[in-house]
Order: structure tokens, then C-alpha cells, then sequence
């Protein structure tokens, strides 16, 4: 081997010595953006204190695709956070995590709230990851139904091309309209434990998915129109106190869930049940644009009777339909009227004794009679959860020889579940009788 020449021997001396790695610290052999990609599990806190790990890390923290904001307060956080989201041009996701009720003991007699420094702060740093390309974005604000614990929010804030899936928990909207075409590649939108009370229309043309559960709302008047016209899917839980939205049509649609159980859906003419309101005083407005001064628009059915359905019809194409009402809904006994047809529909689950009410089951005929593809029929007889030791499970299979002009003559099987053996489970029976079903039973313990 050659003998080092002066020049070399002083090179290699004034080499930085490589770094020693702890054998058991494995995660420093792994590749940078592997390591980047573990720091985003972390709160942002959290990751960029890893910058003092050693050498190798300072630098790691800033290239995480994905940004947890959180901490015990936004106040807490408030300086930090805006100082690192100067470090970043571009994220593949965000999520924003706060509880305003932390700060505050149930023994207080003061109700946990946002001032408005959080709130110019949160909708900030919402605005500030939007820039960034983000494709995912979750805020979940835990109000617990303190109306001033909600994150209030524009949906003038909601702008991004490149937005795909959007969910947000504990905000209240302060528009009109929660247009979403501000977004135009957002596909799946979740929307829990929010405050609708200001909201009267939901539209987007890219939307694909919709989730809307748990959510508050103290208008007794104004129902929300969903115009969705892209919709796959769709799953709506609401509260007793929101009204039953009106649904627009979906021709795209392909699974739904929903949920009818509101209480302020009513109307106080002398013949609830021969009007052609769709809300109580008849008016619902169209609002295509938010206005500073709370004017509402001449929607499409202010003012005006009409036979449009509020739920079905938006419903029709579905293919596989789970319908849940746990009380004789005005909603549905006043679309039943004009029920449409359901073309697509091959699946259809009814939950609660509802749908088999009253005794003659004429809402469970009229739904058969306009699902002419239906294969699957699921009845689920129940008002509420119980702690019985059986479940009674009925299937019941269409006579070969003699089939029934009443129903879907494509119907495959009929299944009823209940945990009680009483009138409305016999009533049951009998009118499936008449649609010549052979039954057989089978009980199960629990």
C-alpha cells in the first residue's frame, strides 16, 4: 500500500467523524423519508424536539408529509405553530386537534368556550395547510354541544384544488350556503358534531361521499337541501333537533343510510297530511351565495306548495338502502304519497317497528310494491337496544310455483330480526303470508 501523502493525512484529520449510532437506536438507520413518515404519527411538538436527537435528526422533521397541530390549549401552541408553518410549501395531510373543554372543570361555572383570538388562529392555520396542497384535512374541535365551544367557520375558507377528503367535528358554520366548489377535487366530506343552525343548502359538484352525524341545530323552521348531484354514497345520523333534510337527486348513487327521527319535523296546517309543504310554514330557500347582511335568496320552493318529496326521491337510485325510523315520521308518511320508484334498488334493510306500522304493514307494502329489482329484504323489529338473551331470526324464501305479483319478482330472501315475539312480529308474518314466503326460523342465544 502506498504511503498517505501530507495532503491526504490532513484531509481525512479534518473529516467530520461519522456519526456513532446506538445499535439498539434502529429507527436512525432508517432512510430519511422513512423516519419523516414516523414523526407525522407525532404531535408537531413532539417532532421537531427530535431535531436534538443528534446530527442525523435536526433536519428530518421538516420533511414530514403530514402535520398533527394540537396541544393543551390553542393560546398554548399559538406562537409555535405559526412559526412552523413557515417551513413548509407543501403536506399531503393535516390535522388540526383541539378540546376547549379541557381547560375547564365540570364544577366551573363557567361553560368552555373559543375566544376569538383561537378562533382567528385556528382558521388560520386551516387557511395556512390549504396553501400548503394538502390532500386530507381533518378538525376535530371537541365542543360537546357548548355552542360557544364550536370552531365558527366560513365556508369562504374552504379553498383548495387540491382537497380530496375533508372532516371536520365541532365546527359551526357561519354561512348560508356551504358551497364546496371552492374545492373542486373533493370527493369525501365528513361532517360530526357540528352546528347546522345557520346552514340551509349543502352543494357540491365533486363531492362522492357524504357522512353528516350527531349534529346541532336550533331552527325550528328551515330545512337544509343537500345538492349533491355526483353522490355515491351517503350516510345521514341526524339528531331529534334537526330537521330532515331535503335531499336533491342522486343519480349516481349507490349505497345509502339513513335516519329519520327528528321531532321538528311537523306542519301546523289543519290537514298536516293534505298539504304540500316541505317545511312547516312552506318556505325553504335556495341559496347559491353567502350575504353579509342575512338576506335569503327566492329559493326554488319558498313559498310554494309542491308534491316533491323531501327524502325518497333523492334515495331512488340507490342500490343498497338501509332506512332507520323509530317513530311514525310526518317526513315519511307525507313522501309515501308520492313514493318513486326504486330502479337500482337491490338491498333494502328497514330498521325500527316503524316500516311495519300500522297493522295492514301498508308502509312496508308501498316500499315493495316500487322496488321492482329488489333481491334482499331485511327487517330489523326493535325500538330500542335491549338486554335479551335470544334473538328471533326469520328467513322467509319466495314460493318457486306460486310468486307473488305484489313484489320484486327477483326477491331472493326476506329476513326478520326481533327480540320480541309480539303483535307488530305477527302482524309481520301475516302480510308476508300473503306474498307467498316459506319460512323457517331460527333462535339464537345471546
Amino acid at each position: 500500500m502506498a504511503p498517505l501523502t501530507r495532503r491526504r493525512k490532513n484531509a481525512l484529520a479534518a473529516a467530520p467523524p461519522a456519526p456513532v449510532i446506538d445499535p439498539a437506536d434502529r429507527i436512525s438507520k432508517l432512510p430519511e423519508e422513512i423516519q419523516a413518515q414516523v414523526l407525522s404519527f407525532l404531535p408537531a411538538q413532539e417532532a421537531v424536539r427530535t431535531c436534538v436527537l443528534a446530527r442525523t435528526w435536526r433536519h428530518v422533521w421538516k420533511f414530514t408529509r403530514r402535520l398533527l397541530i394540537t396541544g393543551d390549549s390553542v393560546q398554548e401552541v399559538r406562537e409555535f405553530v405559526d412559526l412552523l408553518l413557515i417551513n413548509f410549501a407543501s403536506l399531503d395531510a393535516s390535522e388540526i386537534r383541539f378540546d376547549p373543554c379541557e381547560e375547564f372543570d365540570d364544577d366551573d361555572d363557567i361553560d368552555p368556550y373559543l375566544d376569538d383570538e383561537d378562533t382567528s388562529s385556528l382558521n388560520r392555520w386551516i387557511s395556512r395547510v390549504l396553501e400548503c396542497q394538502i390532500q386530507m384535512l381533518w378538525v376535530d374541535i371537541d365542543a360537546r354541544g357548548y355552542f360557544d365551544a364550536y370552531l365558527h367557520m366560513s365556508n369562504r375558507l374552504l379553498v383548495s384544488r387540491h382537497l380530496t377528503r375533508l372532516e371536520l367535528t365541532g365546527v359551526l358554520f357561519i354561512c348560508r350556503c356551504l358551497n364546496l366548489d371552492g374545492c373542486p377535487a373533493l370527493e369525501h366530506l365528513e361532517i360530526n358534531e357540528c352546528c347546522l343552525e345557520d346552514v340551509r343548502k349543502i352543494t357540491s359538484l365533486s363531492l362522492k361521499h357524504l357522512v353528516i352525524t350527531s349534529c346541532e341545530s336550533n331552527d325550528a323552521r328551515n330545512r337544509i337541501q343537500i345538492c349533491v348531484p355526483r353522490l355515491v354514497s351517503l350516510l345521514w345520523l341526524g339528531n331529534i333537533d334537526v330537521m330532515t333534510p331535503l335531499l336533491e337527486r342522486m343519480p349516481e348513487l349507490v349505497e345509502a343510510k339513513f335516519q329519520i327521527n327528528s321531532y321538528r319535523d311537523k306542519c301546523y296546517c289543519d290537514d298536516p297530511m293534505a298539504c304540500y309543504h316541505i317545511t312547516q310554514d312552506g318556505d325553504t330557500s335556495d341559496i347559491d351565495s353567502d350575504s353579509d347582511d342575512g338576506e335569503e335568496g327566492s329559493g326554488d320552493y319558498a313559498g310554494q306548495n309542491t308534491t316533491k318529496c323531501v327524502v325518497l326521491e333523492g334515495l331512488a337510485q340507490a342500490r343498497d338502502l338501509v332506512l332507520l325510523a323509530d317513530r311514525p315520521t310526518f317526513i315519511f308518511k307525507r313522501d309515501l304519497r308520492w313514493c318513486p320508484t326504486f330502479s337500482m334498488l337491490k338491498t333494502l334493510v328497514l330498521t325500527q317497528v316503524y316500516w311495519c306500522e300500522p297493522a295492514d304493514c301498508s308502509v312496508l307494502e308501498c316500499m315493495l310494491e316500487h322496488a321492482p329489482l329488489l333481491e334482499k329484504l331485511t327487517l330489523t323489529l326493535k325500538k330500542e337496544p335491549r338486554d335479551g338473551k335470544y334473538k328471533v331470526e326469520i328467513k322467509g324464501y319466495p314460493d318457486a310455483k306460486v310468486k307473488s305479483t305484489k313484489i320484486s319478482q327477483h326477491l331472493q330472501i326476506v329476513k326478520i330480526i326481533c327480540e320480541d315475539v309480539n303483535g307488530i312480529f305477527f302482524n309481520v308474518l301475516n302480510f308476508l303470508g300473503t306474498l307467498n314466503l316459506c319460512f323457517e326460523t331460527r333462535v339464537t342465544k345471546k
